[in-house]
């Protein structure tokens, strides 16, 4: 029984970061019209607040960058 569980768990790990989506956020070279992809990066706070992300989602923030506003 217990291989059983290890074979699901790791199934489910697979299947759940195959779905996940990394999304991009630069203050000084986005815009929130684009995709949020590495080339094409989100610009504001509010952009990231309003997006509908599930489980294994990431969000990346430029380094250096500033935001003002609230991350919710």
């Amino acid at each position: 029984m217990n291989k059983l569980f290890v074979y699901f768990f790791a199934f489910s790990i697979v299947v759940i970061s195959s779905n996940a989506t990394t999304y991009y956020v630069s203050s000084s070279t986005g815009n929130d019209n684009n995709p949020g992809t590495m080339a094409q990066p989100w610009q504001t706070l509010n952009k990231v607040n309003t997006g509908a992300f599930v489980p294994g989602d990431n969000i990346l923030f430029k380094r250096n960058d500033i935001w003002n506003g609230e991350l919710r």
